[in-house]
């Protein structure tokens, strides 16, 4: 992926990399019922995970990504992730 102004380098976890499913590794931030996707927080390094129904795979995205497809999870995007 090439990096530019409005791009973030999307740096996953070995969980990530190896998704099996959304578990308690994974914080739930918002729906977005119109792209039949939901958005996770992975917990682990931080990294957002667009969950598209019946797919088998998630598609890692950037914070700007992810506001953008989440406006009802602005709140939850704005937050600073803090390590648990």
């Amino acid at each position: 992926m090439e990096a530019g102004p409005d791009k973030e380098i999307l740096m996953t976890c070995a969980k990530c990399r190896n998704f099996g499913g959304t578990s308690s590794n994974y914080e739930s931030l918002g729906i977005n019922v119109t792209r039949h996707t939901e958005l996770y927080r992975c917990k682990t390094c931080g990294q957002l995970l667009e969950i598209v129904a019946e797919a088998r795979a998630p598609y890692f995205l950037t914070l700007t990504e992810a506001k953008e497809h989440f406006p009802d999870a602005q709140e939850a995007l704005n937050r600073p992730y803090l390590k648990p």
